[in-house]
């Protein structure tokens, strides 16, 4: 697939400036510019508009019968107390707000959260091991950002990522 098309695919049609015709394609170096001209990057915490909202996730070990007789463990995030789930709780906040999502790793294992799709947050809050870090067994890290655009966005661990996908670690974040 050629980059301008999968360009397209990605960022959608209706975000590109209509200074072309019904039918035609977008230039590539049009493409380029209104992806590199986004508005993203850290935005700081002091300037959020809505409430402080906080979620503390544990990372947990499930069982889950596949069918009769199968039994197959997954890793699910979950609330202290509560079951967890596959796939993991929703996490559900309004543009403007303020998040702080604890992650307590109660696993043997480094875990990390990465907030897929969320461009609002400080490159130390991005949850990619080499940039940010991981949680160590038996830790906790909070990770805090401002909820600038409403959308369907995923959380996961970014440690042996291809591994952990596979385990079902990972959640939706939603923006309204």
């Amino acid at each position: 697939m050629n980059t301008p098309l999968l360009l397209l695919l990605l960022f959608g049609a209706a975000t590109l400036p209509s200074a072309r015709g019904v039918g035609s394609a977008p230039a590539r170096t049009d493409l380029i510019q209104h992806f590199t001209q986004r508005p993203t990057g850290t935005v700081p915490v002091s300037q959020y508009t809505g409430q402080v909202r906080e979620f503390t996730l544990e990372v947990r070990r499930v069982t889950t019968e596949l069918s009769p007789g199968v039994p197959v463990e997954q890793w699910a995030f979950g609330f202290p107390g509560q079951s967890a789930s596959v796939p993991s709780l929703e996490l559900r906040v309004r543009q403007g707000d303020l998040m702080r999502i604890t992650l307590v790793n109660t696993q043997d294992q480094p875990h990390t959260l990465h907030l897929h799709g969320v461009t609002s947050l400080a490159q130390e809050m991005d949850g990619v091991p080499h940039t940010s870090g991981v949680v160590l067994p038996g830790k906790s890290f909070t990770q805090e950002f401002v909820a600038t655009k409403t959308g369907t966005y995923a959380y996961h661990c970014h440690q042996q990522t291809n591994v952990h996908l596979d385990m079902v670690l990972y959640g939706a974040l939603i923006e309204d």
